[in-house]
């Protein structure tokens, strides 16, 4: 029988299970049932499939708003720790709330990289200066 679009197989669900609790994929992939040889090709492929991402994404919303932490409660609590004291240290506070928003996905766009991008003629270009300079007996 053919799962519906969106739909998880089950090893799929328990590797989403394992990776809200831990946000590592390899260790995921392998409490999920992968092999520990391949988890880290498995993590990779699970986490750029579409309805793998989105079933983290909606359980992350989920349980930030089951906690009633959001964007703003994270906002509210930098300027409690910037304005006032506490008997915590406000390095161990913010190290919570960092880690706290990093867990909830909060900076995840904010953290995506970029790849680096080459201009096709650039890199003609710097062949061919190479090769001429090679003819010419200089060095690049």
């Amino acid at each position: 029988m053919a799962r519906k679009t969106g739909q998880l197989n089950p090893r799929q669900q328990r590797f989403v299970q394992a990776y809200l609790i831990a946000p590592n994929g390899a260790q995921s992939a392998i409490t999920a049932g992968y092999s520990p040889k391949t988890a880290k090709q498995q993590a990779s492929r699970l986490l750029t499939d579409v309805n793998v991402c989105n079933a983290i994404s909606e359980a992350e919303s989920r349980m930030a708003r089951k906690n009633g932490v959001d964007h703003e409660y994270l906002i509210k609590g930098y300027k409690r720790i910037a304005d006032e004291g506490s008997d915590v240290k406000a390095s161990d506070q913010l190290h919570a709330m960092d880690s706290l928003g990093k867990h909830l996905g909060f900076f995840k766009a904010d953290n995506e990289q970029a790849a680096p991008v080459i201009q096709v003629a650039q890199a003609v270009d710097l062949e061919d200066r190479i090769k001429s300079l090679e003819k010419k007996g200089g060095s690049a």
